[in-house]
């Protein structure tokens, strides 16, 4: 296993359930992805494990970036393309140049969600993009060596 990156996600709801995310990269590129659900009176709570991969649908085996949002979707950021799992599908966004609100980068470097909902998505070369998920529509943020107030460049990582 060239790298494993660890990813734990603690939620506690209704002070009674604790649900834990674990996601494991593989070198291969391949997530495996173990849930429990976990009530306090109980002792030990069996682990259930997925593998998700390009065969699952993912748009590339090498994911740059994970994320968890608000609503429970998994996003990864892959050098093909913004993917959002919801535990049973992928939807794939790329862009598209016939749609100027479509996302504009197909390399992702990082995600982070805001405190309204929005999924901010920084790429290598396409500045910063800003994801609605009411409208689906993507907004987009660039360096304007014009303007003193825009990115100071088109990668954005952090």
């Amino acid at each position: 296993m060239k790298s494993l990156s660890i990813r734990l996600v603690l939620r506690t709801t209704c002070n009674a359930v604790i649900v834990v995310v674990l996601i494991l990269v593989c070198g291969s590129g391949t997530w495996i992805v173990a849930a429990a659900g976990q009530d306090p009176a109980a002792t030990v709570a069996p682990l259930r494990f997925s593998s998700i991969s390009i065969e699952q649908g993912l748009s590339q085996s090498v994911v740059l970036v994970s994320y968890q949002d608000s609503q429970g979707y998994m996003w990864f950021g892959t050098q093909d393309g913004l993917n959002r799992y919801d535990g049973s599908e992928f939807t794939i966004f790329r862009p598209d140049p016939d749609d100027p609100s479509s996302l504009n980068d197909r390399m992702i470097n990082d995600l982070i969600e805001d405190g309204q909902g929005a999924l901010w998505v920084g790429t290598a070369l396409g500045g910063l993009n800003r994801y609605d998920l009411r409208s689906g529509k993507f907004s987009h943020f660039y360096h304007d060596p014009n303007n003193a107030d825009s990115l100071s460049g088109n990668c954005v990582r952090s």
